[in-house]
């Protein structure tokens, strides 16, 4: 047999196969086909609706507060320096962060003129190492409605673009963040807002 047939395009084939090997297994991993510490296209909040995440899984709990002059950030040195405020991690912390998670959805809701009232980036460590990023901006559709449209980041990931995207007007999700927020990029204190009605 001779020696052509066994390269491909001029490349050996031992050392062809380990490539096209690797690129497969990224590809695949990209897609969350292989399951590792980082899966790119699972957010928290999907996660968590799954019973994948509870409550004792939570290390760490903070908000990030984006300056109002920029956009939101897209890599890891641009989150690393934004001003951060840690919630210290409890139960009974863990378990209404995963309780308002739970509330949001991919419903649509129908709004106004909305304005926005908070741009807040929440952050969650889970004790496996895992990082993710939700991304919220909290708006205004009337006197008494509030709803927030939230791009959850995937473990590893920080592009928008691998991002799911959900929206809720769960006075669960609204009060809790309400109660937690910094308040550091917010024209209206939280503190004298209602809890949203529909």
């Amino acid at each position: 047999m001779s020696e052509n047939m066994w390269r491909t395009r001029g490349v050996p084939l031992r050392v062809f196969v380990p490539i096209a090997l690797l690129f497969l297994c990224l590809i695949a991993s990209l897609f969350g086909i292989i399951e590792g510490n980082y899966i790119l296209f699972d957010s928290l909040i999907s996660l968590v609706k799954e019973n994948k995440v509870s409550s004792g899984d939570i290390a760490e709990i903070a908000f990030l507060a984006v300056p109002k002059d920029k956009d939101w950030p897209q890599t890891k040195q641009e989150y690393s320096g934004l001003k951060r405020v840690d919630i210290k991690v409890n139960q009974v912390e863990a378990k209404q962060l995963i309780g308002s998670l739970k509330k949001i959805n991919r419903d649509r809701v129908n709004a106004n003129h909305p304005a926005t009232v908070s741009r807040e980036i929440l952050f969650v460590k889970l004790r496996d190492g895992r990082e993710f990023y939700l991304h919220i901006t909290v708006l205004r559709s009337g006197p008494n409605f509030y709803y927030l449209s939230c791009y959850a980041l995937a473990s590893g990931a920080t592009s928008p673009a691998m991002a799911q995207n959900y929206e809720s007007a769960d006075p669960t999700v609204l009060s809790y963040l309400r109660d937690k927020s910094p308040h550091i990029d917010s024209d209206l204190k939280w503190d004298k807002l209602s809890v949203p009605t529909k």
